[in-house]
């Protein structure tokens, strides 16, 4: 359980930089699986591989391909990861956040959420910058609009739960010898295969065609112009794109189309969408013809797993310790996701052994609309898409089902917070002078990396450091409470 109390006391300047990490191996994915940027760092440059966004998946992915694109089995953990880290941070995030607005409202600069959030994690504002969107007219320290509202001029008022006091009252219930079930998945065969054929498949190298025309499993990158009704489309075009022919990304008869054709050539394809087509319903069974040149055809060689490109591709010397290791790794990956399932299923139900009255519905609502708009302003910087739309491509969600996850996320977050506050008094701890200290250095110094206790006091106050560091140690106190008499059945 000590990994689980750690994960807890992580300040919030981690939990920024996992979302966004989270953001980039999302948008990553995306691209690789839509075929829409060679690079998650072109994406804001050629967002969507050049398709509008109200185009996107639309005329080219098929509805199969978006619907299986779906989290893998460490999504539950990296969720419930994310969840964890929220519980502890949010009195640090709080009392850091409020410092930086206000250094900024006195220094007369934009008092603003993003410009005290950018000004108080960044280490390096120049390269934040340069990872930020080239549409120069996007005001990155306003808050957005909401995506969800229909008349996207309105002004949302979003209320700002860190500089509101909430009259919360928690009556506990039981919160020790809580029992749960252990739901841990044993690595097969099979895993430890796939794992080294996604291995193979990542250091395939391309080799160019030029010898036949294209055939299903080849590569052709091709420059392409949709017509629709004789008339270009907005989004139906794009130059330089490379598609794997089999692949299923594009509407039916798109790739088929190209099979036969030699680099060089221009092909016209007379298709039509799917009908219906949800990811457009306006374009089902709609005509259209594509202008597609083969500017080149290539095919992908896979290499052969051997104990010499073992030896010289990875840290092994054989094929059998490649793959113990991967068995290995793979096997670590099953426990800490089975450890966090069952830590999370203990929380939950503590949670709900209690009771909650006062604001406490209010303060979940609040915080919601505030870390909703948070994360829609910071994809929308970086991707050019707003969350519920980023998520809806990885995980295959609604948008109904992306609010449902924030709203389960921060009603968890913000009552087991309450709670561990709770049961910290209800069991009389204390900090004592070696916990405070030891706490104090592994945030100040190990995680923000700050060297000196001046250093701390220039960016905020005595009384806010013990703030900080008094509950951090107090509800990792709770926590080991709950998790040390816990009964977890494997």
């Amino acid at each position: 359980m000590d990994e689980l109390n750690k994960e807890n006391g992580e300040l919030s300047g981690d939990i920024i930089e996992k979302t966004e990490e989270l953001a980039e191996d999302i948008a990553e994915e995306t691209a690789e699986n839509t075929e829409t940027a060679e690079t998650a760092e072109t994406a804001d440059e050629t967002p969507y591989g050049g398709l509008d966004k109200e185009y996107f998946e639309a005329p080219f992915v098929d509805e199969h391909e978006a619907a299986t694109i779906k989290a893998s089995k460490r999504t539950t953990a990296v969720l419930i990861s994310i969840i964890l880290v929220l519980v502890a941070v949010i009195v640090i995030f709080v009392v850091l956040f409020l410092r930086e607005y206000k250094n900024n409202s006195r220094n007369g600069e934009d008092g603003g959420f993003f410009s005290s959030i950018t000004s108080l994690f960044s280490k390096d504002k120049d390269e934040d910058k340069d990872k930020q969107t080239d549409v120069t007219d996007t005001d990155v320290t306003a808050i957005p609009t909401d995506a969800a509202s229909t008349d996207p001029g309105a002004d949302i008022d979003i209320v700002d739960p860190v500089t509101k006091n909430y009259d919360v009252k928690v009556t506990l219930g039981q919160y020790k010898g809580i029992e749960v079930d252990y739901e841990y998945t044993p690595v097969t065969d099979e895993d430890v295969e796939e794992q080294i054929e996604a291995f193979l498949e990542d250091c395939s190298e391309e080799t160019e065609v030029t010898d036949r025309p294209a055939q299903m499993g080849d590569i052709v990158n091709i420059d392409y112009t949709g017509y629709m009704n004789g008339e270009l489309f907005d989004g139906g075009a794009d130059t330089d794109f490379d598609l794997e022919l089999g692949s299923g990304r594009f509407i039916t008869g798109f790739e088929e189309g190209l099979v036969g054709a030699n680099t060089g050539d221009t092909v016209n394809l007379d298709i039509a969408f799917p009908d219906p087509y949800p990811n457009n319903e306006e374009l089902s069974g709609k005509p259209v013809t594509f202008v597609v040149t083969v500017n080149a055809i290539y095919t992908l060689e896979t290499p052969e797993l051997t104990d010499e490109f073992i030896a010289e591709n990875t840290e092994y010397s054989t094929v059998a310790e490649y793959r113990d290791s991967i068995r290995e790794e793979l096997e670590a990956d099953a426990i800490q996701e089975a450890d966090d399932i069952a830590q999370n299923a203990i929380a939950q139900k503590v949670i709900e052994n209690c009771t909650y009255e006062g604001d406490i519905d209010e303060e979940i609502a609040d915080t919601v609309a505030y870390w909703k708009d948070y994360y829609d302003n910071m994809y929308l910087s970086y991707y050019g898409m707003d969350a519920a739309t980023l998520f809806g491509m990885y995980y295959g969600w609604s948008a109904e089902e992306y609010d449902q996850f924030m709203q389960d996320q921060y009603t968890f977050t913000i009552k087991y917070s309450r709670t561990l506050d709770k049961i910290a008094e209800a069991e009389g701890f204390e900090v004592s002078e070696e916990e405070y200290e030891k706490k104090f250095e592994e945030y100040f110094f190990d995680y923000y990396g700050f060297e000196t206790k001046e250093e701390v006091l220039e960016a905020i106050t005595q009384e806010e450091i013990d703030e900080i560091v008094r509950n951090a140690v107090l509800q990792g106190k709770a926590e080991s409470v709950i998790m040390d008499n816990a009964i977890i059945n494997k």
